[in-house]
């Protein structure tokens, strides 16, 4: 049922999970700015997931991609990472999804090691950042990119996520426990968006 404010519609159910549309068209692509804005190109950071694969966002070209800043350090991730988690597992067995955790202001063993002991099965990756004093991310030719340049602002937890070409559809700075019912937004974002 709609609800409606003065008989006048303000939210309608049926039109939540398009929250994300309009999606960018693939015609605007070659003149869209390359920056974390909705509508932006990504910055092509690489990154190394956990079993060791080399990759970078120009890799994961035909996927969304749902990427996390965030660090073992900071109160808000590990309170999200529940949510974060459930975000997850209703949407990994889809293989035209690419999920990473990049770590920030500490190496990824350290990450790695606490959601070792806290059972998180998530696709955490690392940066290739380098620890607490290092607030670069690194694209995928080895050149250090400013966090606060890659996200707009130095927030952890940041959650983007791109569409199948790259393009920022979504960001979040901040943490929520809402991510579970971002899977049917997600959802109309891979079978709507362009490819």
């Amino acid at each position: 049922m709609p609800y409606a404010v003065d008989d006048r519609i303000v939210f309608d159910p049926a039109q939540w999970a398009g929250v994300l549309a309009p999606y960018p068209s693939p015609a605007d692509d070659a003149k869209a700015p390359v920056g974390w804005e909705t509508g932006a190109r990504y910055f092509d950071l690489g990154f190394t997931m956990r079993d060791g694969t080399k990759t970078s966002i120009a890799a994961l070209k035909g996927k969304l991609v749902v990427l996390q800043f965030w660090g073992s350090w900071c109160p808000p991730c590990r309170v999200e990472m529940p949510a974060f988690q459930k975000l997850y597992d209703s949407l990994k067995n889809r293989a035209d999804i690419a999920f990473a955790l990049l770590n920030f202001r500490e190496d990824a063993a350290t990450g790695y090691r606490w959601a070792e002991r806290n059972d998180y099965r998530l696709p955490f990756a690392d940066s290739g950042n380098k620890g607490r004093e290092d607030n670069n991310l690194y694209l995928a030719d080895g050149s250090a990119i400013p966090y606060g340049t890659a996200v707009a602002l130095a927030q952890v937890p940041t959650t983007l996520i791109l569409d199948r070409r790259g393009r920022v559809i979504f960001r979040k700075s901040g943490a929520t426990d809402s991510w579970p019912a971002m899977t049917e937004q997600i959802g109309h974002a891979l079978d709507h968006s362009a490819r």
